[in-house]
């Protein structure tokens, strides 16, 4: 099957690594105009280059979720271009360190909170204002994690349930203005993240021996679900949560 979008810019944040620059060369090379965007601005830009140089359009731009007059002024910027603003993929997040939840530094958890529940807030307002009218798909992502126990990062997995509660407020207000709202949920996946969750690439496949794949994600397979949530193809699909974790959640 073919996948096919709405003209348009589709925002991608947390662009510099792992899912978010996997959606972001994937999305380019589906023919969407793709604007990436993180804190490390150098490494989109490097992105950035690579697609044009394929011929492909993408632009770059310095993003901190959590700094709410930056969010609205990128976009601002972005749907008063002739293009508009017609997609978005809400990767960014963060990870705390882990610890025990009675030792959890309350100044780490406020910061997950920041970025994975008030940024993720400010994002889905201003998108949805920009979007409403003229149509558009957003996908948030969350985690498995928001069904998880997960006593050494409490903070992260309560994060990812709000986000989950969030996006389906967002949807039921959303889809008669002609903006569709889901939410992405990969297991664990071989990103900078992950890694840091589970210690090192090889600690994270072997937590995930006896899942039935056996292993953890790559970043192009969340990518590619990220994908079909944006396309055309999943037009009647909002409010919606796609699992992606190789049967792991079984």
């Amino acid at each position: 099957m073919t996948l096919s979008f709405s003209p348009g810019l589709f925002l991608i944040t947390g662009a510099s690594s792992g899912i978010g620059a996997a959606a972001a060369t994937l999305l380019a090379r589906s023919g969407v105009k793709v604007v990436l965007a993180a804190r490390r601005l150098e490494r989109c830009e490097r992105l950035a280059h690579q697609l044009r140089e394929e011929g492909l359009w993408a632009q770059a731009r310095a993003l901190d979720i959590t700094d709410a007059a930056s969010v609205h002024a990128l976009i601002s910027e972005l749907s008063s271009t002739s293009e508009g603003l017609s997609g978005a993929l809400n990767n960014a997040a963060r990870l705390e360190s882990a610890a025990p939840l009675t030792e959890m530094d309350p100044a780490q958890a406020q910061a997950t909170w920041d970025t994975n529940i008030h940024a993720q807030l400010t994002l889905l307002q201003a998108e949805l204002r920009a979007m409403a009218g003229r149509g558009g798909s957003i996908v948030s992502v969350g985690s498995i994690a928001a069904d998880l126990s997960l006593y050494n990062l409490a903070p992260y997995a309560a994060s990812k349930a709000a986000l989950r509660s969030l996006v389906r407020s967002a949807a039921a207000g959303a889809f008669p203005q002609g903006v569709r709202v889901n939410l992405l949920s990969p297991g664990p996946t071989h990103t900078e993240m992950g890694h840091d969750a589970y210690g090192s690439d090889r600690n994270l496949d072997a937590a995930m021996a006896a899942s039935p794949a056996g292993r953890g994600a790559l970043p192009e397979e969340i990518a590619q679900a990220a994908l079909w949530l944006l396309s055309e193809q999943a037009g009647f699909v909002n409010g919606a949560e796609l699992v992606v974790d190789g049967g792991h959640s079984l």
